[in-house]
């Protein structure tokens, strides 16, 4: 089942994914969303964690007399961008956590939005990501205390595109604010989707999305988030207009060029040539906890092992879940390790043979080298003998230990893609 995984991944890559829906001739610029006409040159722009495959793939269709300046912005030192223009310029920066190279870039990207000829075409290549990659706080607050924010909100486990609207209303760049400041008369949106509803504004924090206004003050309401931020942030937000829209004189375009949809489809396709009898995929699952996850997970799989006909089946389930970790914890473990620790408490029952998996299609499940965990019936003895250690490690969240004493870890490098998270049961009924 994780080869299949794999082999789908690589189908849904962004190279392939921007090579089916871009051409450019001399004259236009084409997606299947539209047509524009080139007025004279192309600059790039690309940031988050599939920057460099959207990057590289576009480089490839961009004619060579028509481009302009690229600033590519990437957290992943290991892939490589053969850079051979003086116009191409590669950004590192750090992701998931916000550090002075993400303040570094920030400065770089705006710098180079502001810089662009009015008759040029801006063509951004937005990825999730970018939000963590891509920082430059509002004027009078600091770098260090919006960091120490948003990390704190995160470990309450609020959801990705809450968290997002904050972010937006602490920053100079985030939702809009960067389509704001760019002097060019067009700017085209490719978006690589992750978000749970595919709200362009919520990926990357809508930097070159405008239209939306904020109200940052329900967000902190609703998650009860008065108190893990400054006096100057709280001030901030409470002054946030929530009616004001940004706008940029820039004709914008957005188009989306794949999400996990397109994993979907590939994770279908191959498995039925694989001889999967029966492919289920389940509403996708977003702004729960893993906890609430797990039993919705175990209601699907019990229900479809008890209706199925004889054969090989798969259940395709997706999303990012939440886990607060404010209270405790803080050990090693992501999402993916997490969730399949609490999938094993309630996996001795079963009698089938059967295989459950979590991944992050971008390759790093809180840790680099760490795409996820799995786990299968061959287990079920280890995890009985193991309960209590698992019940300890999933208290610290430190499911990382448990899965490396069970040898369950599914280890890689970043994949250069971000389509979501993705879980994948797979069983075989005999009678």
């Amino acid at each position: 089942m994780i080869d299949l995984y794999y082999k789908s991944l690589s189908t849904a890559d962004p190279c392939v994914l921007i090579k089916n829906c871009l051409s450019m001739d001399s004259n236009n610029i084409e997606t299947p969303s539209f047509k524009l006409p080139i007025k004279r040159k192309i600059n790039l722009l690309a940031f988050g964690k599939a920057s460099i495959h959207m990057y590289n793939a576009t480089r490839r269709i961009v004619a060579e007399e028509r481009l302009g300046r690229c600033v590519i912005v990437t957290h992943d030192t290991k892939k490589k961008i053969n850079c051979k223009l003086p116009t191409e310029e590669l950004v590192y920066s750090t992701h998931p956590v916000v550090s002075p190279l993400s303040f570094i870039a920030g400065e770089k990207v705006l710098r180079f939005v502001e810089e662009q000829h009015h008759l040029d075409t801006l063509l951004v290549l937005v990825s999730g990501g970018g939000s963590a990659m891509v920082a430059m706080p509002v004027n009078g607050l600091s770098p260090e205390a919006k960091t120490s924010f948003i990390n704190q909100v995160f470990l309450r486990g609020v959801p990705e595109r809450e968290v997002n609207v904050l972010r937006k209303a602490l920053s100079s760049i985030k939702g809009g604010k960067l389509a704001q400041r760019s002097r060019a008369s067009t700017l085209v949106n490719l978006i690589l989707s992750d978000e749970r509803e595919h709200k362009l504004s919520a990926i990357s924090s809508g930097m070159t999305i405008c239209g939306e206004a904020l109200n940052p003050v329900a967000i902190m309401d609703r998650y009860d988030l008065w108190g893990c931020c400054s006096e100057q942030v709280s001030t901030i937000l409470r002054q946030h207009n929530r009616d004001e829209s940004i706008c940029t004189k820039s004709v914008t375009h957005n188009h989306i060029v794949g999400s996990r949809n397109n994993l979907i489809e590939a994770l279908t396709m191959i498995a039925r040539q694989s001889g999967y009898k029966s492919i289920k995929v389940i509403k996708n699952l977003h702004s729960i906890t893993a906890e609430q996850a797990t039993k919705i997970l175990w209601r699907h799989y019990r229900r479809l092992i008890a209706t199925s006909e004889v054969g090989k089946h798969l259940i395709i389930g997706t999303g990012e879940l939440q886990i607060n970790s404010a209270h405790g914890g803080g050990g090693l473990g992501g999402r993916n390790q997490h969730l399949a620790a609490l999938m094993m408490r309630e996996a001795p029952e079963l009698d089938e043979n059967f295989a459950f998996t979590a991944l992050a299609t971008d390759g790093v499940d809180y840790l680099d080298g760490v795409h996820g965990a799995f786990f299968d019936n061959s287990f079920i003895s280890k995890i009985r003998h193991l309960r209590a250690e698992i019940d300890r490690e999933l208290i610290a969240r430190n499911t990382y230990s448990i899965h490396k004493l069970l040898g369950t870890l599914i280890l890689g490098e970043k994949t250069g893609t971000n389509l979501s998270d993705f879980y994948l049961f797979s069983f075989i009924k005999n009678t």
